[in-house]
C-alpha cells in the first residue's frame, strides 16, 4: 500500500496562511497530524503512519472509505444547468472540430504521400541516371580494354606480319619477273 508509506516517509508541512507582507508561511506537522487533517476523525485511530506497518491495512477497504468520504465540494450543484439543445449544440460544434482537424490531418497525410511518391520518382530517375552513367563508364572502359589488348597483339607478331609482308612481296616479284 502506498498511501501510508508515502505519510511516513515525507517531510511534511501545512500552509499555515500568510504573513504580514502577503507571503505564504509554512508550518511544519507531522505525517500522523497531516493524515489526521486529510483524512478526518473517522481514520485517526486506524491509521498512524508513524507506526505504519503496510501489512496491517487492507487496501482496498481503506481506499473505499477514502473514496466514499465526502470532500465539501458538489460539483452538480456549481455547474450551471444545461439544456438538451446546448447540448446538441455543443455536440456539433465538438462534432464540426473533430470534422475539422480529422479532414485537415487527412490532407497532411494525403501532402506527405504525394511528397514521397515524388521524393521515389526523383529517387528512381536518379538511380537511372547512375545506372546509366555506370554502363557507359563500363563500356568506354571495355572499349579501351579491346583497343590495348588488340594493340599488344600487333605489337606482339609485328615482326611476324612484316617478314609475312616481305615473304609476299618477294612472291609477287619473283612471279612478275617469271622465277616462281
Amino acid at each position: 500500500m502506498l498511501f501510508p508509506s508515502i505519510l511516513s516517509l515525507a517531510a511534511t508541512f501545512a500552509f499555515a496562511g500568510k504573513n504580514q507582507s502577503g507571503y505564504g508561511v509554512a508550518a511544519f506537522q507531522s505525517p500522523a497530524t497531516i493524515s489526521q487533517r486529510l483524512l478526518g476523525p473517522s481514520f485517526s485511530g486506524r491509521f498512524n503512519p508513524l507506526k505504519a506497518n503496510v501489512d496491517d491495512y487492507d487496501d482496498e477497504d481503506f481506499i473505499d472509505e477514502l473514496s466514499a468520504r465526502k470532500l465539501g465540494i458538489n460539483i452538480g450543484a456549481e455547474l450551471p444547468k444545461i439544456t438538451q439543445e446546448e447540448i446538441d449544440e455543443i455536440r456539433s460544434k465538438v462534432q464540426a472540430t473533430l470534422d475539422e482537424k480529422v479532414d485537415a490531418r487527412l490532407a497532411e497525410i494525403a501532402e506527405l504521400k504525394a511528397q514521397l511518391e515524388k521524393d521515389a520518382l526523383e529517387s528512381k530517375q536518379r538511380m537511372k541516371n547512375a545506372s546509366d552513367l555506370n554502363a557507359q563508364f563500363e563500356k568506354q572502359s571495355l572499349m579501351e580494354k579491346i583497343d590495348r589488348l588488340s594493340e599488344d597483339f600487333l605489337n606482339a607478331n609485328a615482326e611476324l606480319r612484316e617478314s609475312t609482308k616481305r615473304a609476299a612481296d618477294a612472291d609477287k616479284l619473283a612471279g612478275s619477273m617469271g622465277r616462281g
